[in-house]
């Protein structure tokens, strides 16, 4: 017996037919105000999907509908601890419960847009990626990259560390100027100060000053995923959800630093990038050509053509058969 027909069965009173409850209110003894009533039914749940729903988000309210899709979502998802619904009493109880999983999914979103580089019960030390993550991360602080047109600035061309005393939720700011390697301390006041005058920050130093040290982008292209890319927002993606503009959009921009530091990954997305930008293999070798073309310089390509008999079969009549390196 299906779950519907036992509580009809034991909740017989509550068998209703909306014809019936459109017929007690009419006041008439012949039922002539009923058309009119159900034009107006109709007039009202127009937009809706279909009149049970209407009629149940008339009774229960429309959040509370929205809240239990919500909670069954995240019971799907295993983020609610008590899943079986005779534990809560209230809506208001279903609602803590909702809470607490969004807050989670929340906390997922935020730490996938930022690099961890240490975390224990006392502190917590990243880079922010995004802008959103800079605004949570630096929430009651004055540091101006909290701001979107600041951030926008900042974002590739300093190195941007936080580092937050979790207990006491003081914060502090590292930077680094690419340009001229000037790394200073922002405190929540966004006053500066040189990183040497605060001991706790030089006692935790070890956990990121190997990211000092990097150049530009290198930290943010380490910290990737063997399968992800970013985009200049510094949101990253799966390269199985990536589309042509937003892998050219990565190549155009960290493509070198890319190939410097990771070139094995580099060749990987240049074929990826010539199979999802072609139609058919004339376009797809020209399309690669000109994106190698753009990264490596000529005596580059004919060195590696003169040492891989596959490249040379590929490029070779093109750049020729000179030698311009051999060692």
């Amino acid at each position: 017996m299906s779950k519907i027909k036992t509580l009809m069965e034991q909740n017989p009173s509550l068998k209703i037919n909306l014809m019936d409850i459109l017929k007690n209110s009419d006041s008439s003894d012949t039922n002539k105000y009923l058309d009119f009533l159900l034009k107006q039914i109709k007039g009202k749940f127009k937009l809706d999907a279909s009149v049970e729903m209407a009629l149940s988000k008339l009774i229960f309210g429309e959040e509370n509908i929205k809240l239990l899709f919500r909670f069954e979502d995240h019971i799907k998802n295993n983020r609610i601890k008590s899943k079986d619904i005779s534990t809560y009493k209230t809506f208001e109880d279903i609602k803590k419960e909702v809470k607490i999983a969004d807050e989670e999914v929340t906390r997922k979103e935020l730490e996938s847009q930022m690099i961890k580089l240490f975390e224990d019960d006392d502190v917590l030390i990243c880079i922010p990626l995004t802008h959103e993550n800079c605004k949570i991360y630096g929430m009651n602080t004055k540091w101006c990259i909290t701001q979107l047109t600041h951030w926008n600035s900042y974002q590739w061309n300093y190195r941007i560390i936080f580092v937050i005393f979790k207990k006491t939720n003081v914060k502090f700011a590292i930077s680094k100027r690419h340009s001229n390697s000037e790394v200073l301390v922002w405190d929540a006041e966004d006053k500066s100060s040189s990183l040497f005058s605060n001991a706790n920050l030089v006692r935790l130093m070890p956990h990121y000053a190997e990211c000092l040290a990097d150049e530009q982008y290198v930290t943010e292209l380490k910290y990737l995923g063997p399968n992800e890319i970013c985009l200049t927002s510094g949101l990253k993606l799966d390269l199985s959800k990536v589309n042509k503009s937003e892998l050219n959009e990565f190549l155009n921009k960290f493509g070198p630093t890319l190939k410097r530091i990771d070139n094995e990954k580099y060749k990987k997305l240049l074929n990826d990038n010539s199979k999802t930008t072609s139609k058919n293999e004339d376009e797809s070798f020209k399309e690669t050509l000109d994106i190698i073309k753009k990264y490596f310089s000529q005596s580059d390509i004919v060195r590696n053509i003169n040492r891989n008999t596959d490249l040379y079969s590929d490029f070779g009549d093109i750049f020729g058969n000179t030698t311009y390196y051999s060692g």
